[in-house]
């Protein structure tokens, strides 16, 4: 077997075409429906996005693309604006929620196509990392693209419950917050159906915080709405436990979508150009067909040779070196934030996921030879 007949079988279901077609025609389906029931509703929401804060379409920040509290009033509006509407961002109900967060994901989806293929090891040893629920918020904030289409390792699909995921922004008009939405697609004989683990909001601290902030609030909306006269101790009890499913949901997701929005991130796409730190901008320039990215090429191949870095084994004990018998330090993640911190606005927060180190054991890095004229890979 030659050496780009070996290259090819290492990348291990990064093109499953069977997964990817079925995806795609979901998504594809939902889209279809959409402009069935809304015919102009693309067009709609390009003219809104092109005016936003002005001629009485209302403001919103950058990270966001359409909030969907305006989706919502379009589509009530069979997608016809008025500039009464500016000021009437109504509370929509269940349904509405619904369908909003379906259009909301797939237009943001459509804007770059992208299409992220995780390799089956870096996903499980990401999974298994601890301290994910530890991190800013900060770290959401910069996916690769305004909408992501997941793809899950299929040995990883029981415990995430679906086949892939869409993720995409969301700055709340009711409450000035912003919210991470998470779409599941799950593939059946039936063909496929379309969940979610609910909102996210991220204007706490820590991921963790937000979970835990989401849980009380959304439930205090729902015993105002039913009438349940809880006490405080019910409702402390609630929140746990509702908290401890709704973070075993978002927990594997969170980890993922960190990656991918984390400094040096090992993402090439099929055609070997490397891509580089998120840019929205360009993604969105080159928007047309649908595009895949692979998701932990090389690391994943090193991964499983045994270690993806070693460690000459030394450490410091007050200033003088000793050996240390050679173990293997587990992943974990690394976060700082760079700039003045008398100007919130210029602070930029660092995300690095950390492989696991074999510290001071003999040197297990493999050797990932490239066709000649591959560039593929995330440059240093």
């Amino acid at each position: 077997m030659g050496r780009s007949s070996r290259r090819k079988q290492e990348r291990r279901n990064y093109h499953d075409m069977v997964g990817n077609t079925g995806i795609v025609a979901a998504i594809r389906r939902i889209e279809s429906q959409c402009t069935s029931t809304w015919p102009s509703w693309i067009e709609s929401l390009d003219f809104v996005r092109a005016g936003r804060g002005h001629n009485g379409i209302p403001d919103w920040p950058d990270w966001c693309i359409v909030p969907m509290g305006l989706i919502n009033n379009l589509l009530r509006a069979q997608i016809h604006w008025d500039e009464s509407q500016a000021s009437d961002f109504l509370l929509p109900d269940d349904m509405d929620v619904t369908v909003t967060s379906w259009v909301a994901a797939i237009y943001a989806w459509r804007q770059g196509k992208g299409i992220y293929y995780f390799d089956e090891t870096l996903a499980e040893a990401l999974l298994e990392t601890e301290g994910t629920d530890a991190l800013p918020t900060e770290a959401l904030m910069h996916l690769p693209e305004w909408g992501i289409c997941v793809v899950v390792p299929q040995r990883l699909q029981p415990l995430l419950g679906c086949s892939a995921f869409l993720a995409h922004l969301e700055w709340d008009f009711w409450g000035h917050w912003r919210e991470l939405h998470v779409t599941f697609v799950t593939l059946n004989r039936e063909g496929f159906q379309w969940s979610g683990p609910g909102p996210l909001c991220l204007e706490s601290d820590t991921l963790s915080q937000a979970i835990d902030g989401s849980v009380r609030f959304y439930l205090g909306k729902d015993a105002e709405r039913f009438h349940y006269n809880w006490s405080e101790q019910t409702m402390n009890e609630q929140v746990a436990v509702r908290s401890d499913s709704k973070r075993k949901a978002y927990q594997p997701i969170l980890a993922l979508l960190a990656y991918l929005g984390s400094t040096r991130a090992d993402i090439a796409d099929p055609s070997n150009r490397p891509v580089m730190k998120s840019d929205r901008k360009r993604h969105e320039a080159t928007a047309g067909a649908i595009k895949s990215y692979e998701v932990g090429y090389r690391i994943g191949a090193q991964l499983r040779k045994g270690g993806c870095a070693r460690d000459g084994g030394l450490e410091r004990d007050g200033g003088a070196d000793k050996t240390v018998a050679p173990h293997m330090r587990r992943a974990h993640w690394h976060h700082y934030w760079t700039g003045p911190k008398s100007n919130p606005n210029q602070r930029e927060l660092i995300v690095r996921w950390v492989h696991p180190i074999l510290v001071g054991g003999k040197d297990t890095i493999p050797t990932v030879r490239r066709v000649v004229g591959d560039t593929s890979g995330v440059p240093a």
